[in-house]
């Protein structure tokens, strides 16, 4: 019988339908669908379906019979399957789900199998389109339908096949239309005799429809009418075929449309409407809004399907604006759900005055500002209204929060009393007041400012700002700028002066930008004509640094995209690093994309929670870590992960970066670019304090106040509330109101109180019961040095804190600070002035950074506050790290006669460093001697690097040994002795004891070569020195500049000159180059002379015992000391004893050797009289240290001031050689001299009384000029007419100092005495001495200490930022010899990033004739790899003529180094031996494998034949980590004597311990050449170990 086909497939949609459960996802199911076998050929062919998912969610995908049911075919029950092979070969079905890019979400194969229900897909599936293909394998065909679940979802094909087995109508193909033109397409119906086809649509209506013929196509037009229709199909009672398969496809005009399987929706309409609520009516707007779990952008409607539900709904904050949103909004299935946001924007009305307090004729800049943080345009209605200032301004238009409305002018204030300005800004109904009170002083003083628009953090900008007196009278006045905190200023920003009538003074510094952001420059003027001072500002716009390119991107998980309208997303960036294990700390910084937002408290390290990052001015967000050195040692891999909030598809991450810090401050980037200004200006985020949260919001809670001594203060009360401000318990009136602020919707006032006075020191503000504290900040009373760290390692730099504090504690607003240090400073946060050292300061504090000291030392730092000068002494002390390294080398040749006397040589070296006993021992040993100081007149002129050479432990035997402990230290080296009781200027090798305690215990023992060679020069005014000897041994100099007092001889100053710093020294010649010139006399007319030992022969040969001890006490204000010291075989004994108070000083020393030696100096203030006074006596025999002139000298003074204009001045002085001469002379003389002072000009006139060799009466007349920053003095004294004039001498002195800065000062004294002769000198002096520091000759490939030694000079005052200038001058006359001695000398310092370039010239005039000498220099970075240099000597006239020039280049590169000297020195600057010499070596390097070649020339100038030329060219490789191979060649030719000699050889080494090498080499040519080993002709055999405190561990 014929199965009923309908009813079965009316229960089986049933069945589908009902097995869901009640309340589960919405469900469809299909309609029967066939694929057919691709052995079959059929047109109909595969099921190729498509899966619509409009909105991400779950879908469930079921199929019922994916498989061929073998028993189906011609069964009862038949379904759809058939095979026409009776089951002889296999028929499947293959489902695949694809996605639209055609990758393959799914696939499964089916096997015959019974009817049943298979999943597919069960899976949440992102919104998209997918593709399901159904493709049957073999002769049969497969029939199957659809069960689809899920929120939202829908199956539909362009084609469908259905099989047909029924006499009755069974429903095919459900169709709905939309009222167009619809076409049904039928594939391969057999013709009307077997098939019939009808339309039914939804009122049962019947429209019968054409069938196809065999494999041929008809198109079925279908009604006009919209609605729902099913395609009907049976068998005719004639048909011949079992079943019948057709296909179907749907054309909408004329166009293929797909055809709906299976559909479910349970989803609809949200709506989202933003609108911007203004004053006057309503408008669309954007706003960020989040609804349920999911955000949108809103851009005045929004409108999706979404699935059926309630959902909470809120909106992000907007700035500047209020927003409110309706409430929760629910959706219904094919409904509609509507929710409304509103953003009511604020807008603030703000009214200042550049000054509040005028006087008549200042200018007054009143702004009327109306803004918003709201980004969008905002009506704006803006008046200003100022009578009797200006008529009444309107500005009309709109406002943003990048555009906001202004008005501004400027007026001048010409009628007394006070004024009220109004702003006022509709349509918001705010408004403005601020009351001005003009003065009724005049001023006549105008200040204008130029300060650049914008500039990049790093650049250095200059602040320029012009005064002018438009008055007819000068006028005198003090500028003071406040800079913000993200400028560092290298200047004085305080100025101070007067104007002539119509004068215009330029006034400016430079300041370099530290961070971005809008910067804003005030400056405050007072003047004496007006009481109120007059300011100027103005704002700079500073830009964050450009970020280079990234150069890889980081791992990031952005949001998925979505379509339109944008929404806000969530990405989770990740940053992998991988810290090396010496590290200390590391740094991780990445830069989001402008258009994203960090999430606060979203970091994570390595999935832990981790602190928020601070943010740079450009945006970078940097981590601090610590690194793995500080967590056992082991390198350290991580990763940091963050969120970022953004809009829009995540743009493309820049690379991020890796910082490590090392030991010694040394850090290394290795990974990315970082700007370390960036990240020095990096900040919390969130850290600034907008104001206080009490009534009193304004000044902070805190706040230091540094400009003014008056203050506004801003208060906040209800609306009819009392105004009751105090201050310190005063109450201040409501008559300093200046500015008032009504806001109606908060209810409250805001009133700023103008001008408030604070006391020095704390200051209490109260209202009601809030309180705020404030600290008026006074002027600098001391300044604080702390160490920060002062550890000897020598790689960590030393720090120093450096603090400028009033008299209650609080940081001052100096901004620079003026030192001297006997360390070199570094480079980092400081500037230098060469002659002394400006620290720059950021609100009075600093770090001092200098540099790094292998082992402990003393530092000495002076630094200048005012008139004073402190000096601090600090130990540097060692650190607890043990370092060791040794190297044996010995040789022994195989010449087949074994005499280890001639075969045998060797050399050993070694250091060690390491804790010992609670101190730190240091040792250092070589066999060929210890090293010395660099020769920078030998071989190459620059090594093309930036490192610094310190040899500490030098010494003339070959062990040096030093011990430091907490309690002593002890060494054995050449240094300083520990004696300063006594004064021993010479450094020898000795061993040396001294005690940290108090009183300390020191004392030496030397074995000193009696070879050693004591000179005594006298400066010729120029730069260059002689020694009586030539050959000097290498290091064993020691120069000392002596300061003798004018008469007596005594030692008043001694400092030792350190080499390659100071001077330079040729030893061949004996020729001493100074990095300044030194005249005979100093500014007072003291000489001047340089004590120098050296020696000349073998230092370890005929020595001689010298010895001292010490013994001193030191307090803050007392020092007492004993001392003896035995040295050339004479023994000196003395004690010597000092106070200072500050206002007390005495000194008094006294020696004996053979003899007495006595000294005092005293100095004190009482009231208003100043006295001073000094004695010197030394018996005829003492023959000890520092002798000076036999006799008895004492004198003493006394200056009082009377009145503020009158003052007085009485000396005397006694001398008597007390027979130690062969002609005694003994006298004395009492001078008296009244001075009377009109400022800025002094007059004075005297007595002066003399007896004794010299006597007589004399008139003294005195003039002066004192007013800063200049002081000059004339005194004359001029014996009276006849017998009472007796034989004094008509003495003129002229003393003159001019002020360049706080610490420098340009000094000229010139005293001539009218019958003997003239003494003067001209230089610039400076209260903390003079330092030629390194960094000022620092370059990027080459280090400042070899440039400095070569050619350095020593500048004072500052021309430009890139030029520095230093001046001297000197002169004696002696009128009876008529001998004049005239010196001036100009030194000229450039530098810039990339070129160091220095030129002195010293002139000189003697009965010699005229003289000059010239230095100079100049070296320059080309590239990071290359370095150029040159350097020369000049010296002609007076009998001289010299030159020494040198050229050199250094090339630095990863596998190739060159470096190349020429060299030429003549006439006087070379002794007996003019030479040109050259030098050139270079080497490249391989992991594996390395070459080297040298070329050394010289020609001795007197003689033509001497030309001499060495070539030498070696390489190695390494067969492996143990075994290398070796060969050498040199040539050594004399072209004048036709001498030429050969050498070459082989040799092959093998590393059979960890630092130890056994070499077996063979030369067949050997060679004795310039420099180098000498290598004998032969094999040899060469053992080389080296064991440091790796090799130990290991072992």
């Amino acid at each position: 019988m014929q199965p009923d086909f309908k009813r079965f497939a009316t229960t089986l949609s049933a069945l589908l339908a009902a097995s869901v459960s009640a309340g589960a996802q919405n469900v469809s199911t299909s309609l029967p669908l066939t694929s057919v076998g691709d052995r079959l050929m059929w047109t109909v062919g595969d099921q190729d379906l498509i899966l619509d998912v409009p909105l991400a969610g779950p879908v469930r995908l079921e199929l019922y019979s994916p498989r061929v049911d073998p028993g189906d075919y011609r069964s009862d029950t038949y379904y759809g399957d058939e095979q026409y092979d009776a089951g002889r070969s296999p028929v499947s079905t293959t489902f695949s789900v694809l996605r639209e890019d055609g990758s393959t979400l799914l696939t499964r194969t089916f096997t015959p199998g019974q009817h049943d229900w298979a999943t597919l897909l069960d899976q949440d599936l992102p919104a998209g389109r997918y593709h399901l293909r159904a493709a049957t394998s073999g002769n049969g065909k497969n029939t199957f339908a659809i069960r689809l679940a899920g929120v939202s979802a829908d199956v539909h094909a362009d084609q469908l096949s259905v099989n047909v087995h029924s006499r009755d109508w069974v429903p095919a193909v459900n169709i709905t239309t939309d009222g167009r033109a619809h076409v049904l397409r039928l594939y391969d119906g057999d013709g009307p005799q077997e098939l019939e086809a009808r339309l039914r649509d939804a009122q049962g209506h019947i429209y019968p429809l054409q069938v196809s013929a065999d494999l041929s196509v008809t198109d079925l037009p279908l009604p006009a009418t919209p609605g729902a229709y099913t395609v009907e199909l049976r068998q005719p009672a004639g048909a011949r075929q079992f079943s019948n398969t057709v296909g179907f496809s749907l054309l909408r005009d004329g166009t293929p449309t797909p055809m709906t399987v299976a559909r479910v929706d349970q989803t609809g309409t949200l709506s989202v409407r933003a609108e911007l609520v203004l004053p006057n009516g309503t408008r669309p707007t954007q706003a960020q809004v989040t609804v349920g779990n999911t955000p949108l952008t809103v851009q005045g409607q929004v409108e999706q399907r979404v699935p059926t539900g309630t959902y909470p709904v809120t909106a992000a904050p907007v700035p500047g604006a209020q927003v409110s949103v309706s409430g929760n909004v629910t959706v219904p299935r094919d409904g509609r759900g509507d929710t409304l946001v509103q953003v009511r924007p604020t807008v603030n009305l703000d009214l200042s005055a550049d000054k509040l307090d005028v006087c008549q004729g200042d200018t007054v800049t009143l702004r009327a500002r109306a803004s918003t943080a709201f980004a969008g345009d905002l009506p704006l209605d803006l008046t200003l209204d100022a009578p009797g200032l200006s008529d009444k301004r309107v500005r009309t238009g709109t406002l943003n929060a990048a555009t906001p409305g202004e008005l501004t002018f400027t007026a001048a204030a010409s009628q007394p009393g006070p004024l009220t300005v109004t702003a006022r800004l509709a349509p918001w109904g705010l408004e403005r007041q601020v009351q001005l009170n003009v003065r009724p002083e005049r001023t006549t003083l105008q200040l204008q400012r130029d300060l650049p628009a914008s500039a990049a953090v790093g650049d250095e900008v200059t602040v320029t700002l012009r005064v002018t007196n438009t008055g007819d009278t000068q006028q005198s006045y003090t500028l003071e700028d406040q800079v913000p905190a993200g400028l560092q200023v290298t200047d004085p920003t305080r100025f101070s002066g007067t104007l002539a009538p119509g004068e215009t003074r330029t006034l400016s510094y430079r300041a370099t930008v530290q961070q971005a952001g809008d910067l804003t420059v005030s400056g405050q003027l007072t003047s004496d004509g007006c009481a109120a001072p007059q300011s100027s500002q103005g704002t700079l716009n500073a830009q964050a640094p450009a970020e280079p390119s990234p150069a890889q991107t980081p791992t990031g998980t952005p949001a998925p995209q979505a379509s339109a309208p944008q929404q806000l997303r969530s990405s989770s960036v990740s940053l992998p690093f991988d810290a090396p294990s010496q590290a200390t700390e590391i740094v991780i910084a990445h830069a989001p994309p402008a258009s994203a937002q960090y999430v606060p408290g979203s970091a994570r390290l390595n999935g832990a929670a981790l602190a928020d990052p601070q943010v740079g001015p450009s945006g970078t967000l940097y981590w601090t870590l610590p690194g793995p050195a500080q967590r056992g040692g082991t390198a350290v891999r991580g990763t940091v992960t963050y969120d970022l909030s953004h809009t829009g598809p995540l743009a493309e991450l820049p690379a991020p970066a890796l910082l490590a810090r090392f030991k010694g401050e040394r850090s290394e980037v290795l990974h990315g670019t970082l700007s370390d200004a960036d990240l020095r200006a990096a900040r919390a985020q969130g850290s600034e304090q907008a104001a206080n949260d009490g009534a009193i919001k304004f000044p902070l809670q805190g706040t230091l106040i540094r400009i003014r001594d008056r203050i506004n203060v801003t208060v906040e009360v209800p609306l009819d509330g009392p105004v009751a401000l105090r201050v310190n318990g005063q109450p201040v009136s409501e008559d300093r109101i200046g500015e008032t602020t009504i806001d109606p919707g908060q209810g409250v006032r805001r009133l700023t109180f103008i001008g408030v006075p604070l006391q020095p020191g704390t200051n209490t503000l109260q209202l009601g019961a809030d309180t705020v504290t404030v600290q008026l900040v006074g002027a600098t009373s001391r300044i604080e040095v702390k160490p920060v760290a002062l550890t000897a390692d020598g790689a960590t730099p030393l720090r120093l804190k450096i603090r400028t504090l009033d008299a209650s504690g609080n940081l001052t607003s100096q901004d620079s600070v003026t030192l001297r240090s006997n360390i070199d400073p570094t480079q980092q946060g400081a500037s230098s002035a060469t002659g002394t050292y400006t620290l720059p300061l950021v609100n009075g504090e600093g770090e001092l950074v200098l540099q790094p000291q292998s082992t402990p030392t003393t530092l000495k730092l002076q630094v200048v506050q005012g008139q004073d000068v402190t000096t601090y002494t600090f130990d540097v002390t060692p650190d607890s790290s043990r370092v060791g390294v040794g190297l044996i080398s010995a040789t022994l040749g195989l010449d087949g006669h074994l005499s280890l006397a001639d075969d045998l040589t060797w050399q050993a070296r070694a250091s060690y460093e390491g804790p010992l006993a609670g101190g730190k021992l240091y040792v250092a040993a070589d066999k060929a001697g210890l090293p010395t100081e660099q020769d920078t007149l030998r071989r190459f002129a620059t090594f093309g690097d930036a490192s610094t050479q310190s040899t500490a432990m030098q010494g003339i035997d070959p062990v040096a040994i030093r011990y430091d402990h907490p309690s002593f230290r002890a060494e054995y080296r050449t240094g300083s002795l520990p004696i300063d009781v006594l004064p021993v200027g010479e450094q020898l090798t000795a061993l040396t004891v001294a005690s940290k305690s108090n009183p300390q215990v020191s004392g030496f023992v030397a074995l000193v070569p009696e070879d050693r060679v004591t000179d005594t020069l006298k400066p010729e005014r120029t730069r260059l020195l002689r020694l009586t000897r030539g050959d000097i041994a290498p290091g064993s100099e020691t120069l000392v500049v002596t300061t003798l007092e004018r008469g007596t001889g005594k030692v008043l100053r001694q400092v030792t000159l350190q080499r390659n710093t100071d001077y330079i020294l040729d030893g061949r010649t004996g020729i001493i180059t100074l990095a300044r010139a030194l005249d005979d006399l100093d500014l007072d007319g003291n000489d001047v002379r340089v004590q120098a030992t050296y020696r000349i022969n073998d230092p370890l040969a005929q020595r001689k015992l010298a010895y001292g001890a010490q013994v001193k006490y030191q307090t803050e204000r007392v020092s007492v000391g004993v001392a003896a010291v035995s040295l050339d075989g004479t023994v000196t004994t003395g004690a010597r004893a000092s106070y200072t108070n500050g206002a007390t000083r005495a000194d008094g020393l006294l020696t004996y050797s053979g003899g007495f030696q006595a000294s005092g100096d005293f100095s004190t203030k009482v009231g208003s009289s100043a006295i001073q006074a000094r004695i010197r006596y030394q018996d005829g025999s003492y023959h000890g240290l520092a002798p000076i002139t036999p006799g008895l000298n004492a004198s003493a003074s006394v200056t009082t001031q009377h009145t503020s204009r009158l003052s007085s001045n009485v000396q005397a002085e006694y001398h008597n050689t007390l027979g130690a001469t062969t002609t005694d002379t003994q006298g004395g003389s009492v001078t008296a001299r009244a001075d009377y002072r009109v400022a800025p000009f002094s007059i004075g006139a005297g007595v002066k009384y003399a007896y004794g060799d010299q006597y007589g009466v004399g008139a003294v007349l005195s003039a002066g000029y004192h007013k800063a920053p200049l002081d000059v003095d004339i005194t004359h004294t001029q014996p009276l007419a006849g017998g009472a004039g007796g034989n004094l001498d008509p003495i003129t002195t002229i003393s003159t100092r001019y002020a360049v800065t706080d610490a420098i000062t340009v000094g000229l004294t010139d005293e001539l005495n009218w019958k003997t002769g003239q003494r003067a000198t001209l230089s610039l002096d400076t209260r903390v001495g003079s330092a030629n520091y390194q960094v000022a000759y620092d370059l990027p490939s080459a280090g400042g200490q070899g440039n400095r030694a070569r050619f350095g000079v020593t500048t004072s005052v500052p021309i430009s930022k890139e030029l520095t200038a230093g001046v001297r001058a000197s002169a004696t006359y002696d009128i009876s010899a008529q001998k004049p001695e005239l010196g001036a000398g100009v030194d000229l310092s450039y530098k810039t990033s990339a070129v160091s370039a220095t030129a002195g010239t010293d002139l000189t005039y003697s009965n010699l004739g005229f003289g000059v000498v010239l230095r100079g220099g100049i070296s320059g970075s080309l590239t990071e790899h290359l370095t150029l240099t040159g350097d020369g000597l000049v010296e002609f006239g007076a009998g001289k003529n010299g030159q020494r020039v040198a050229l050199g280049f250094a090339y630095r590169d990863r596998t190739f180094n060159a470096l190349g000297s020429v060299r030429y020195v003549n006439g006087t600057l070379a002794g007996t031996q003019p030479e040109l010499s050259s030098s050139l070596a270079a080497e490249y390097r391989q992991p594996t494998w390395a070459v080297r070649a040298g070329l050394d020339t010289r020609t001795l100038l007197n003689d033509p034949g001497s030309f001499t030329a060495q070539l030498g060219l070696s390489g190695t490789y390494y067969v492996t980590d143990r075994v290398g191979v070796g060969a050498w060649g040199r040539v050594l030719a004399q072209p004048g004597s036709q001498t030429t000699q050969l050498g070459y050889g082989l040799e092959a080494s093998y590393r059979a311990l960890p630092g130890t090498w056994v070499t077996v080499g063979y030369n067949p040519q050997g060679f004795v050449g310039l420099g180098g080993p000498d290598t004998r002709r032969g094999a040899y055999l060469r053992l080389d170990l080296t064991v440091d405190d790796s090799v130990s561990a290991r072992k």
